[in-house]
């Protein structure tokens, strides 16, 4: 896995993602399928990428990558505590929206028999992307508690328990009901999961 990719593994990133997008089981499509959605031909995927687990690992890296910079972006900015914490759960739902989550199931999946040697050889560059998103999330409520909101006088774990089960609770809350929500009730849900969390961290 590398930081930076060429346009063309970019283009095949991409393609997986439409394909999440489309609501297509990650672990059921084929390098043909892959290869379609990527506009490109089923040889030249594998003139980058030995198999469809590598293609999948390497594009769930790309968009984590993606996000971090966002996350950057938010944790570095003059907003407010609060502001940031809505700015985080904008950029999940937004992940969520175009086909993410979909992808990342694709981790946990069965089918991925190749994974644990891929993640093994790229072990430290997934420990670098995981480590930045840490530090960031840190960095937003580190400003929570010079602004007297939240306490971080907890076990880390705890700490980052609460974060994964705030943001995961707010966003099945969200996407679950068969019928859409509108504005205000998307609103009023994250308006609930920020109260959740000071109450969590204080």
């Amino acid at each position: 896995m590398k930081k930076q990719y060429t346009e063309k593994e970019i283009c095949v990133f991409g393609g997986v993602m439409a394909l999440s997008k489309d609501g297509k089981k990650i672990y059921n499509i084929t390098v043909q399928d892959i290869a379609k959605a990527s506009n490109m031909g089923k040889g030249t995927l594998y003139e980058y990428f030995s198999s469809k687990e590598e293609i999948i690992i390497n594009a769930l890296m790309y968009f984590l990558g993606l996000e971090n910079q966002k996350a950057e972006k938010i944790a570095f900015s003059k907003m407010s505590f609060k502001e940031k914490i809505y700015a985080l759960y904008d950029l999940l739902l937004k992940s969520f929206e175009d086909g993410f989550a979909a992808v990342s199931q694709f981790v946990t999946s069965d089918e991925m028999l190749n994974i644990p040697k891929i993640i093994h050889d790229q072990q430290e560059y997934i420990e670098e992307v995981m480590t930045l998103r840490n530090e960031l999330v840190m960095t937003i409520l580190q400003q929570g508690v010079e602004e007297g909101v939240i306490s971080l006088d907890f076990d880390a774990d705890y700490i980052r328990m609460a974060i994964m089960a705030n943001l995961s609770c707010l966003n099945t809350c969200i996407h679950l009901p068969a019928v859409g929500l509108n504005v205000c009730q998307i609103e009023q849900k994250k308006d609930h999961a920020y109260t959740i969390l000071l109450k969590t961290l204080n």
